[in-house]
């Protein structure tokens, strides 16, 4: 993910690899989940942690880690709007 890339873009441009993939072999939403999560900016790295800890990776749905992921995203677009 790009660092000035929103949320919602990435998952955008992740699921058109996705289905890309899924044409041509198997690939399960615990392997994209995994790899979205590796592959985060920097300032998502707590939220990634959490979403490690609390939630089952085995069975967290594409549309679940989007959800975690843009609320986190708003909160912070929202704490930077109020500093500036």
């Amino acid at each position: 993910m790009e660092e000035k890339e929103s949320v919602a873009d990435y998952f955008d441009k992740i699921q058109e690899l996705v289905n890309a993939m899924r044409a041509c072999k198997e690939v399960t939403d615990q392997q994209v989940v995994d790899k979205i999560l590796r592959t985060l900016p920097l300032e998502f790295d707590y939220v990634a942690a959490a979403i490690e800890e609390l939630k089952d990776l085995d069975t967290m749905e594409l549309e679940e880690l989007q959800h975690s992921l843009e609320a986190y995203e708003m909160r912070i677009n929202k704490r930077r709007s109020t500093q500036e």
